[in-house]
C-alpha cells in the first residue's frame, strides 16, 4: 500500500461541527473527509483503491509509479500511457500554454537532481540541464502513446495532484449518496451540502478571514509557500525560484482540478499586470494578496466579489 491510512472518530465543537472524520496521509500531507454521516467498510475500501489507483500512476515519489517509469525511459521511447497519466498531462500542457511557458513540469528535471535552493539556481543556468527542461521533449502520438526525446526529461504532477485526488473522492462520495461532507487536501478544499471552518487548518492573516466569506466558497485551492521547492516554484522563462511567503493566492471556480493547479502557477505571473494577463479572466474567481515592502495589496477577479463579505 503506498499510503498510510489512520481513522479518527470525533466531535468538533464549533457550529459546523461533523461527527466523523475519515484521515488518510498521502505524500506526507493529510487527506481529511468530514462528514455526519458514516462511510462503510465498503465505501473506505473504494476509496483505498481509488486512491492507490491514482497514486500508481501519477506519484514522483514512488519509484513503481508510472510516471516515475516513464521518467526513466531512453531517448526516442514511446510508451502506451494509462488514463490519470493521459488527463492529468493534457492538464499541465494546457497551463504551460495559458502561462506562456513560465509554468513548466519538466522542470523536475533539475528537481529530481537537487532540493537545496543553492544548487537548484546552478542547475537552472546549466546549458547541459536546460535541454531537458521542455514540455517538447514529450510528445502524444496517439490518444495514449507518449514519445519522449530526451532521456533526461522528467516530469511530475505535483501541481495538480492534489486537485485530482479531491474531484475523485468527491464523486465517489455523491455516488455512494453521502448527503453531506467536505474534503481538505494539500490546499484544496471541497464542500458539499456543508462548510468547513478552515481556520483549524490555515494560518492566515487574519485580514484575509475578515475580507473573504470561506463559508459561501463550495470548491477552493489556496495557495502558501510552505519552503518546500516544486515544480510551480520555478519560471522557467527567467530562471527564478518563486519562493515569496507573503504570496496567498485563492482561487474557487466550479472545478476541483483547475483550482488547484491555477492556484499553484499563479504565482509565477507578473500581479502588476494580472489586470490585462491572459492567465485569469473575469469567469474565473480568483483573490490575491502579496505584500511589497510594508504595504499589503489585495486583489480580485470580478467574479470573486460575492465571495467577499
Amino acid at each position: 500500500m503506498r499510503f498510510l491510512v489512520l481513522t479518527l472518530f470525533f466531535f468538533i465543537l464549533h457550529s459546523n461541527s461533523y461527527g466523523i472524520t475519515k484521515e488518510y496521509t498521502l505524500i506526507d500531507k493529510k487527506l481529511i473527509i468530514f462528514t455526519n454521516d458514516e462511510i462503510s467498510s465498503e465505501l473506505d475500501d473504494l476509496i483505498e483503491r481509488k486512491l492507490d489507483a491514482i497514486f500508481s500512476v501519477i506519484d514522483v515519489n514512488d519509484s513503481d509509479s508510472f510516471v516515475s517509469r516513464f521518467n526513466n525511459l531512453e531517448r526516442n521511447s514511446q510508451v502506451s500511457a494509462p488514463d490519470y497519466f493521459v488527463d492529468a498531462f493534457l492538464i499541465l500542457k494546457n497551463y504551460n500554454k495559458i502561462s506562456k511557458g513560465s509554468f513548466d513540469p519538466t522542470i523536475f528535471s533539475i528537481l529530481s537532481k537537487s532540493s537545496k535552493p543553492k544548487k537548484i539556481k546552478k542547475l537552472l543556468i546549466s546549458s547541459t540541464i536546460r535541454k531537458c527542461v521542455s514540455l517538447n521533449n514529450i510528445q502524444v502520438k496517439a490518444s495514449n502513446i507518449f514519445f519522449k526525446a530526451q532521456e533526461c526529461t522528467k516530469l511530475s504532477f505535483d501541481s495538480v495532484i492534489s486537485g485530482i485526488v479531491v474531484e475523485n473522492l468527491k464523486s465517489i462520495l455523491v455516488n455512494n449518496n453521502i448527503p453531506n461532507f467536505s474534503i481538505i487536501y494539500n490546499g484544496t478544499i471541497t464542500n458539499f451540502n456543508q462548510t468547513l471552518d478552515i481556520k483549524n487548518y490555515f494560518d492566515l492573516n487574519e485580514k484575509i478571514y475578515e475580507i473573504i466569506n470561506f463559508e459561501d466558497i463550495p470548491n477552493y485551492s489556496i495557495y502558501i509557500f510552505d519552503n518546500e521547492i516544486k515544480t510551480y516554484n520555478i519560471n522557467q522563462k527567467n530562471n527564478q525560484i518563486i519562493d515569496n511567503e507573503s504570496i496567498f493566492i485563492l482561487v474557487a471556480s466550479d472545478s476541483i482540478v483547475n483550482n488547484d493547479i491555477l492556484s499553484k502557477t499563479l504565482n509565477l505571473s507578473d500581479f502588476n499586470k494580472l489586470n490585462n494577463s491572459e492567465y485569469i479572466n473575469v469567469n474565473i474567481p480568483v483573490f490575491i494578496s502579496y505584500k511589497v515592502g510594508t504595504f499589503t495589496y489585495y486583489k480580485h477577479s470580478r467574479s470573486f466579489q460575492k465571495y467577499l463579505d
